[in-house]
C-alpha cells in the first residue's frame, strides 16, 4: 500500500516542483541577459521514452528556445520552455538505447557527464493532436492539433513524412505534412484533397481534388512547393470521364499508368506526359472545354 502510495505522489510531487522552478524563473527574467558562459547542472528524469518531459538545469541557458538546441545523442529534442536556468525539453523517437544529452547555445555546447536512458515502447503512440483542442496546423508537432477535423487518406515518403487529407465534413479542407524528422506540421494545399500518393520514379506526391481536371503536384525536395497540373486530354477519345471531382489515385509500376476512380464510380487512366503545367497551352477548343464543361476526354 505504502508502495501504491509513493508510486501516485511522486509524479504529482515532482510536477509541481518544476511549476515552482519556472514560475520563480519567470518572475526572475526581468533584469537577467544570460549572456555569461554556458553551465550545466543536472537533468531528470535519466530514464523515459518518446515524449517524455525532461528538466534541464543549468546557468545562462536563457529565454528563447529558438537560440538553444538539446540533443539526445544526434536526435533533437523539442524545447518547450525555456526560463533563464531551466528548460522542458520533450524526448525524440529512438535516439538510441543510452543517450548523452548535450546542449547548444550559440557557439557554446555542452554535454552530461551522465547518461539518459531511452525506453522503447513498441505500442500505438500519439504523434500529435490533444483531445479536447481546437484545430491547428502549422508549426511543432506539440502545438499541432486537429480535433473536430476529419483525417481521411494519406501516404508516407522514405523520409518518414506522412501527408494526411483533412476536411470538415466535406467542406473547408486541404493537405497537410506531418513530419517528426523535423518536428513541424504545415498545410501544403488549402484547398479540399480527396487523396495522395508517393512516385518512387519522380520522388513526388501527385494528389486529386474535387476541382475539375487538376492534379496537384507537390516536391519534397524543393520545400513542398505545389504545382496544378492538367490532364491533356485524347484525341481520338476512348472514353468519357466525369472527372468533376476524383475519389482516389494510384500508380501501377507494371504498366505505367496512374489509376483514378471519379466520385460517379468511374474508373480511368493516364500518363506522367497527359499532364501539362499550363492549361492554357492547349488546344483552345480543348481548354474551352476543359473549363466549361462537366466532362473530359482521356485515355
Amino acid at each position: 500500500m505504502k508502495k501504491k502510495i509513493t508510486q501516485t505522489l511522486l509524479p504529482i510531487i515532482m510536477g509541481l516542483s518544476v511549476i515552482t522552478q519556472f514560475a520563480c524563473s519567470d518572475d526572475n527574467k526581468s533584469g537577467s541577459n544570460y549572456n555569461g558562459p554556458l553551465k550545466l547542472t543536472t537533468f531528470y528524469p535519466d530514464s523515459g521514452y518518446l515524449s517524455s518531459k525532461i528538466i534541464i538545469e543549468g546557468e545562462n541557458l536563457g529565454t528563447d528556445a529558438s537560440k538553444l538546441s538539446v540533443y539526445f545523442n544526434k536526435k533533437k529534442g523539442y524545447i518547450s520552455q525555456a526560463a533563464g536556468n531551466i528548460l522542458m525539453v520533450y524526448a525524440p523517437k529512438l535516439p538510441g538505447d543510452t543517450c548523452i544529452i548535450s546542449v547548444v547555445k550559440g557557439n557554446d555546447s555542452l554535454t552530461f557527464d551522465n547518461k539518459f536512458r531511452y525506453i522503447s515502447r513498441f505500442t500505438v503512440e500519439n504523434v500529435c493532436g490533444k483531445t479536447g483542442s481546437r484545430y491547428n496546423i502549422g508549426g511543432d508537432l506539440a502545438s499541432t492539433t486537429i480535433e473536430g477535423w476529419r483525417l481521411k487518406v494519406g501516404c508516407c515518403d522514405p523520409e518518414g513524412n506522412y501527408y494526411s487529407c483533412y476536411s470538415w465534413f466535406g467542406h473547408n479542407g486541404g493537405l497537410a505534412l506531418i513530419s517528426e524528422k523535423k518536428n513541424l506540421s504545415k498545410k501544403i494545399i488549402s484547398e479540399l484533397v480527396n487523396d495522395v500518393m508517393y512516385h518512387k520514379v519522380t520522388e513526388k506526391l501527385y494528389a486529386v481534388s474535387t476541382q475539375k481536371n487538376v492534379i496537384y503536384e507537390i516536391d519534397p525536395s524543393n520545400d513542398w512547393k505545389v504545382k496544378r497540373r492538367y490532364l491533356k486530354p485524347q484525341d481520338p477519345p476512348d472514353k468519357q470521364v466525369d472527372y468533376n471531382s476524383t475519389s482516389c489515385i494510384a500508380y501501377c509500376t507494371v504498366d505505367g499508368y496512374f489509376y483514378g476512380r471519379t466520385a460517379t464510380k468511374q474508373l480511368f487512366r493516364f500518363k506522367l506526359e497527359d499532364m501539362v503545367e499550363n492549361i492554357k497551352s492547349l488546344d483552345p477548343l480543348l481548354y474551352s472545354h476543359l473549363t466549361h464543361q462537366k466532362y473530359i476526354r482521356i485515355k
